[in-house]
């Protein structure tokens, strides 16, 4: 049996999805709700809220 086994295949499963977090957007805490569901948006350069009811919600 080698030395990886299981868990060297675990680990390059942990760090492919490290990486593809990377790039995505993480949610900060909104300002206005205190809600963890503010993201924010690089096209408008604005934060957007997913909180329905929130003001800073594009909903």
């Amino acid at each position: 049996m080698s030395g990886k086994g299981k868990h060297g295949a675990g680990r390059q499963r942990e760090a492919n999805s490290q990486q593809r977090a990377k790039g995505a957007p993480q949610l900060q805490r909104c300002p206005a709700c205190k809600e963890m569901t503010l993201y924010w948006d690089k096209c408008t350069n604005q934060g957007v809220c997913l909180s329905p009811g929130c003001r800073l919600s594009t909903r």
